[in-house]
Formats: structure tokens, C-alpha cells, sequence
């Protein structure tokens, strides 16, 4: 038979070990959380130097820049590895995914094509003129209410 003073240690004991689950979850996330931006930070570095090296053999015509997204992909799922014969000797070579400058869309290269604003199309129902609608025209506005 449970008695009061039993049950109250169980309520303690409960509360104790969900107090550790607790504290237990936080820290993982807080380790989890870090990891992201330690390999955030890292794929950054990685950005940066194999941009450096497409850099140096780039043609002003055909500006190439790496993949990030792509390349995010290929280091969580492991880098392929390919093998090329050079007559006597054989070369292992690391693909690494690029594309073409102009058409990425990576944050850092918005900046750099631009999209022009579109006009305004729309109509007024009140003036028939366009880039507004009734609800803002100023003519409908200025006429007092019959």
C-alpha cells in the first residue's frame, strides 16, 4: 500500500529525473546548435578557396564559381573520387560542382544580376489611369462625396 510520504518521494524522484532530461536535451541542442555554425563557417572557407583557384584560370567570358548548394550535398554524402590514365601513370581527382557565374543563385551573387523592377500595370477602375488602384486614387479621393 502507497502511503503520502511514499508517493511524495516518487514526485521527487520523477521531478529530479525529468530535471536531468532537461538539462540533458538543452545541452545537445546547444552542442548541435554550434556544430551547425562550425560547418557553416567551414563550408564558407571551402567556398572561398576553391573560388580562389577557378580564379585563377578563369576567362573573362565564362566566370564560374562553385555550387554551394551542390557542394553542401556532395561533402554530407562523401566526395567522388575519379580516376584518369595519363599513359603510364593513373591521377585520382575530387569533382567539385561549379556553375556559371551569372545564372547562380547563391546569396553573394544576387547582388551581382540584378532584376529590374517590373512597372506597375494595374489599372484604376475610377480615372482609368495606371499604377493605382480606386481605393488609392487621388482624383476619387479629392471629389467630395455626393
Amino acid at each position: 500500500m502507497t502511503t503520502p510520504y511514499n508517493n511524495g518521494e516518487e514526485i521527487k524522484r520523477v521531478s529530479d529525473t525529468m530535471d536531468i532530461l532537461a538539462k540533458l536535451i538543452i545541452q545537445r541542442r546547444r552542442i548541435s546548435t554550434q556544430t551547425k555554425v562550425d560547418y557553416d563557417k567551414k563550408l564558407k572557407e571551402v567556398d572561398k578557396l576553391i573560388n580562389m583557384i577557378l580564379a585563377l584560370n578563369r576567362r573573362d567570358d565564362n566566370q564560374q564559381v562553385v555550387d554551394t548548394t551542390a557542394l553542401d550535398k556532395i561533402l554530407n554524402e562523401g566526395v567522388e573520387i575519379i580516376e584518369r590514365d595519363y599513359g603510364e601513370s593513373k591521377q585520382k581527382f575530387a569533382l567539385i560542382p561549379i556553375c556559371d557565374k551569372y545564372t547562380t543563385d547563391n546569396d553573394e551573387m544576387t547582388t551581382i544580376s540584378k532584376k529590374k523592377k517590373k512597372k506597375n500595370k494595374i489599372s484604376c477602375s475610377y480615372c482609368k489611369e495606371t499604377g493605382h488602384t480606386r481605393a488609392a486614387c487621388p482624383k476619387r479621393l479629392m471629389n467630395p462625396k455626393a
